[in-house]
């Protein structure tokens, strides 16, 4: 449905800024929202790495004016979906397990629950989110099947009010894609992970993100779907982001983001360095240039960036960085829900600081994190596969 979901729903209160701790909650009458969670782990006792990603994402089904023709609640509009997986690295090599994909209704009888403030839990079928309301953290995130899955906490040594930052300039998305954004790095994460016919013992680090995303619809009539425009029948509209636990205690993410010809060089407008402070994090905004230099093929014959070195630097000199990524596996690639495909690479990192907050560098500095490549198909191609999945005709180009 692209935005159409989003027609009658209230706008979000950007000029109002992000609310907290009420947008700790999910907002079910607003656009897509999602809770994202990644871990870089280390066997206790033993030599294997455990990579770990998971989000759980609820999306509108229709418009605000369908489900009240349905006479649906809030609730029973939407649609849970949640996806993970898990890298194993050790002397012998890498490779990945995909967590059974799982996309829940609760008109169709699925297990559906949603964070209240009495009971912060937010459950797809057997998969689930548990949580602190207000605080949030710490939080536990148990996911997966009798073969492959994890049962993992994530904490925080900081106060809830400090252990996140506000994403973007204040934490809220501007147009034309309104809402908020805003994570919890450096994460304390522990439990156990399991393989078929193994238990692992682990601990490390980890990252939160929570998201509000909404499109703002265009006036009716609606528009033709681009894949009957020829215009942009090669192009392609994505991104590559990346976060990062530092080993002096701070992080790092940022996103450059592709619209039209896919650029192996392209500049990230958009990043924040994040300085351990005594009560919290103090944000540097950066600038950066990137260099995508390791396609590889992926799920569907879709060729990815896997990782990518990335320079950055703040306005006023405060941080000066090159990151050189170190991916554990090649190909960390799956399928969602709508059948595009994602890549999260679990990485290591060399951190080559000239200049950190309050004085600091040259250093020489270790980090542990992710590399995400979303949008790399050409967006006719992905239109094509989806439709042809639903069972349409798939339309042709008008030129």
């Amino acid at each position: 449905l692209d935005a159409g979901a989003d027609y009658g729903t209230p706008a979000f209160p950007v000029n109002n800024g992000l609310n907290l701790p009420a947008d700790h909650l999910l907002h079910l009458d607003n656009g897509t929202e999602w809770y994202w969670f990644s871990a870089n782990l280390q066997e206790v006792g033993g030599e294997t790495r455990i990579g770990v990603v998971f989000f759980m994402t609820r999306t509108r089904l229709v418009s605000a004016e369908i489900q009240q023709q349905a006479s649906w609640t809030d609730a029973q509009a939407q649609l849970v979906h949640d996806i993970g997986t898990i890298t194993f690295a050790d002397a012998d090599g890498a490779w990945i397990a995909h967590l059974p994909a799982r996309a829940c209704w609760p008109i169709g009888g699925d297990t559906v629950v949603f964070p209240t403030k009495q009971a912060f839990t937010f459950q797809c079928g057997d998969d689930v989110i548990q949580g602190q309301y207000p605080d949030v953290l710490p939080v536990t995130v148990t996911a997966g099947d009798a073969g492959h899955g994890f049962d993992l906490t994530f904490s925080s040594p900081l106060a809830a009010g400090e252990a996140y930052f506000r994403q973007f300039a204040d934490g809220t998305i501007p147009e034309p894609k309104p809402g908020f954004y805003y994570s919890w790095p450096q994460l304390t994460v522990s439990g156990t992970v399991r393989r078929v016919g193994r238990t692992y013992q682990v601990t490390g680090t980890g990252w939160i993100d929570h998201e509000l995303n909404m499109r703002k619809p265009p006036p009716p009539p609606l528009p033709l779907p681009p894949v009957l425009d020829d215009t942009v029948t090669r192009a392609f509209g994505g991104w590559q982001w990346t976060q990062m636990n530092l080993s002096n205690g701070d992080a790092y993410t940022a996103v450059t983001l592709q619209n039209g010809p896919l650029s192996v060089n392209p500049v990230s407008h958009i990043g924040i360095y994040v300085e351990r402070t005594a009560d919290g994090w103090k944000r540097h905004l950066v600038t950066g240039a990137w260099h995508l230099d390791n396609y590889v093929p992926t799920l569907r014959d879709v060729l990815q960036p896997t990782s990518w070195t990335m320079a950055a630097k703040s306005a006023l000199g405060a941080v000066d960085i090159s990151i050189t990524p170190q991916v554990w596996l090649q190909d960390c690639s799956f399928e969602m829900a709508n059948r595009q495909i994602y890549s999260e690479a679990p990485m290591t990192a060399v951190v080559a600081a000239q200049s950190l907050p309050n004085g600091g560098g040259p250093a020489s500095l270790s980090a542990t994190g992710y590399c995400e490549c979303v949008g790399t198909e050409v967006n006719v191609a992905y239109a094509r596969r989806a439709l042809a999945f639903l069972g349409e005709p798939v339309p042709s180009p008008t030129t």
